[in-house]
């Protein structure tokens, strides 16, 4: 552990880590709270904000959460960008993926029939699993 920079706040830099994948953001004050004791070199705080980032989550200014709605807005308007880019490619996408970019516990049916809509204009097919 010794070579691991990180490694006297493994413990809270690892649940951050998942609270902020699950929920696509973290705050400055959570990042700088994680690494405060013992306190972090300087640069450190700097190096696991960038680590986040480079996963995909949004690193806010703020100690107070985002609106969430438009975060999780955002999120699925890429996450929808990546499939009909998939698709178009491909000429259809899975239901895993579709399930993967439109999580049914986050999403209403109504948005998801708008995006099979949207999927089928394009001329998207919408198949269970990927040929081998």
């Amino acid at each position: 552990m010794a070579g691991n920079p990180f490694w006297p706040w493994v413990e809270r830099i690892a649940a951050l880590t998942a609270l902020a994948g699950t929920r696509g953001w973290a705050t400055q004050a959570e990042i700088r709270a994680a690494l405060s004791h013992p306190p972090a070199p300087d640069g450190l705080v700097a190096e696991f904000t960038a680590m986040l980032a480079a996963q995909g989550v949004q690193v806010l200014d703020g100690a107070a959460p985002p609106d969430l709605l438009s975060l999780l807005e955002a999120r699925l308007s890429e996450a929808m960008r990546q499939l009909v880019a998939r698709g178009q490619a491909r000429g259809y996408v899975t239901v895993a993926e579709l399930n993967a970019a439109l999580p049914s516990d986050e999403v209403s049916s109504e948005v998801i029939e708008d995006h099979l809509a949207t999927l089928s204009d394009l001329g998207i097919d919408l198949v269970e699993a990927e040929d081998e």
